[in-house]
């Protein structure tokens, strides 16, 4: 992003969006639906307690805006699993283990990460003037407290929020109207374009097409959640150690 503020608005941006194709009718039974564990009476406790925590956090100074960043997205979770809608469905379409789901996203991970960074190789290659992510300049520059901030939001907020927008709200969405080809093109592009930065787009888009695939293979949103959990702890600690800068 060219302004850090930029983050939290396109994040919020994404969140209505979801919440409005939320409603929208499914045309086919999409494949992978599902349903966040937020069913039973403390789950709803807990994720409220959270936005709390956070804007009491914020209140006393001393983590400025991880209430406001929190809160849109709790507030869409909770949406996503107390209003009906055609997507509200298991997350599951078969039992997968704990352990099926670790290794789907992992070695899954692993498994397509050459190929990622071959795309952000040839993308640096195609835009040599390109400028990195503004986080990257302040995760590289910035002190302890910068990067946690930062580090919470990439590996909790974001893959969390992003998949459940992403393939378990517009990809499926879209998959309906269209055809899953169509919606796997649309969503990353979707993906890639909403993080304003040519220099990641191409590298993005790749990743968003892995997470579809892992997603169809596996039936199950933990897997996508974790490959993206995975990619920005990975990013995380190339970018604070050396590169690449995706």
């Amino acid at each position: 992003m060219e302004n850090s503020n930029w983050v939290i608005s396109a994040q919020n941006l994404l969140l209505l969006i979801g919440i409005l194709l939320w409603f929208v009718p499914l045309r086919s039974k999409a494949d992978f639906q599902f349903k966040l564990p937020v069913v039973e009476y403390y789950w709803l406790v807990g994720y409220l307690l959270l936005g709390a925590v956070g804007l009491w956090v914020e209140a006393m100074g001393w983590w400025d805006g991880l209430g406001f960043m929190l809160l849109p997205c709790i507030v869409f979770i909770l949406v996503c699993v107390i209003l009906p809608s055609e997507h509200l469905t298991p997350w599951k379409i078969r039992n997968v283990s704990l352990g099926e789901i670790y290794r789907n996203s992992f070695v899954s991970f692993l498994s397509h990460w050459p190929v990622l960074l071959l795309v952000y190789w040839a993308s640096s290659l195609v835009f040599p003037d390109a400028q990195p992510q503004e986080s990257v300049e302040l995760l590289k520059k910035g002190d302890l407290e910068m990067r946690s901030k930062i580090a919470f939001f990439a590996v909790i907020v974001a893959p969390l929020t992003e998949e459940v927008f992403f393939r378990g709200i517009l990809y499926r969405t879209l998959k309906g109207l269209l055809n899953a080809r169509l919606a796997m093109l649309v969503t990353s592009f979707a993906f890639a374009a909403v993080h304003l930065n040519l220099l990641a787009f191409f590298p993005l888009f790749a990743l968003s097409f892995f997470l579809i695939l892992v997603y169809e293979r596996t039936g199950h949103l933990a897997v996508p959640i974790l490959y993206h959990a995975a990619f920005n702890i990975l990013m995380l600690t190339f970018i604070i150690f050396g590169k690449p800068e995706i």
